[in-house]
This record gives structure tokens, sequence and C-alpha cells, in this order.
């Protein structure tokens, strides 16, 4: 009886983290690219007191947007020509967003 009831327990835990994984809510990034040198930064932090942005060239997940418009706007405030807004779902890879989208 024991050993079937933690079967079932752990069987819910693993699909109900396999939905999680599947079905998450779309995160956006900010991706700016150096039109010189091409290395590849992305944002991490905003001081709006003083206007200034902290970028990272490895994504450490630390700005990350739920809303696209929230997005546009800090590329549109940070390098709108050499910067690119990343989107993810689930467990699947970035991806540009494509101006039709948003």
């Amino acid at each position: 009886m024991l050993s079937s009831l933690l079967t079932v327990l752990i069987l819910a835990g693993i699909f109900y983290w396999f939905y999680k994984l599947l079905f998450k809510k779309v995160k956006y990034r900010i991706k700016l690219i150096d039109p010189v040198t091409g290395q590849i930064k992305f944002l991490t932090g905003v001081d709006g007191i003083n206007n200034h942005f902290t970028y990272e060239s490895v994504d450490t997940g630390k700005l990350y947007f739920d809303k696209l418009s929230d997005a546009e706007r800090y590329l549109y405030a940070t390098d709108p020509q050499n910067g690119v807004i990343e989107y993810k779902k689930g467990i699947s890879p970035w991806k540009e967003v494509n101006s039709n989208l948003g």
C-alpha cells in the first residue's frame, strides 16, 4: 500500500515537472552585438537613477522580461541599431523576435 502511494506521488511529481517545463511563460532578453568586433553582450541590469546599463558577455539570467513591450522599451533605451530581442518558451532554445511578431 505504501509503495503504491509513493509511486503515485513520484509519478505525479514527474508529470508536474514536465508540465512546468513545457508550458512555461515566454521570457524575453536583450542581446547587443558590437558592430566592430562582433562581441555579444546581454543586458543584465538597469540603474534608473543614473541612467546606467550593465552588460555581461554570458547570459546569467539576471534580467528577463515577461512582456515584449517592456523588452522593446529597454532595447530602444540602450542601442536599437545593434541589439535584438530574443524569446524563449519552455525548454526551447532562444530565438530572435521577428518584427512581425510584435
